[in-house]
């Protein structure tokens, strides 16, 4: 039976039609697995947009924060902590509803009366189910904690550990944009040594 790479072969492919086709399962490539076999690989890749536009937005925010005022820079600790605060509450007042209604659920579900003993296993299951979600979807604890953990900064705190967090983004980022130019220059490399070894045979 013939594979994805093989089936044109049939149809009367060239070496160079085929080889071109088969690349787009290594490394170089692999990005391109997917697309339909008759899309052409491209004379040459390019590398992620996406950290260097990380690192730009990054650049600004840095500048922002750096040139803030004091009185600036409390009113963004004030609006983070408030933020941050209401998030937190937030969650914890959804997982509180949930914890009803799932135990409202188990309470009917307890009470069910199977129609016969072939349904005692979905009314287990069913029970199961339920027991599981309570302790994975509505156990506290964690956000408790970060509720009675959340800091109140003034600004002059506030500041410094913003600036402490972007600096830190925007060496990772720099990192994977590093990586990811190094990886891209080594995948045009290996297509161009690919289409070179093509260049003598008819």
């Amino acid at each position: 039976m013939p594979t994805g790479y093989t089936a044109q072969i049939k149809d009367g492919i060239t070496f160079k039609q085929f080889i071109m086709s088969c690349a787009k399962a290594f490394g170089a490539c692999i990005e391109m697995r997917d697309d339909p076999s008759d899309t052409p690989i491209p004379e040459k890749f390019d590398a992620c947009k996406y950290h260097q536009e990380k690192m730009d937005e990054i650049e600004k925010a840095l500048a922002v924060v750096s040139n803030m005022s004091t009185e600036e820079a409390t009113r963004a600790a004030n609006s983070d902590y408030n933020k941050e605060y209401a998030r937190i509450k937030k969650y914890i007042k959804e997982s509180d509803e949930l914890y009803v209604k799932y135990h409202n659920m188990l309470k009917q579900v307890k009470a069910w009366s199977p129609p016969s003993s072939d349904h005692i296993g979905l009314k287990d299951f069913m029970i199961e189910q339920i027991e599981n979600s309570i302790e994975h979807d509505c156990s506290n604890d964690y956000y408790e904690k970060r509720l009675r953990e959340v800091k109140h900064l003034d600004g002059l705190q506030w500041r410094k550990q913003r600036i402490e967090s972007l600096t830190h983004d925007l060496k990772y980022h720099a990192k994977e944009q590093e990586e990811d130019n190094s990886r891209t220059a080594s995948n045009n490399s290996w297509v161009k040594a690919l289409r070179k070894s093509l260049e003598a045979i008819k």
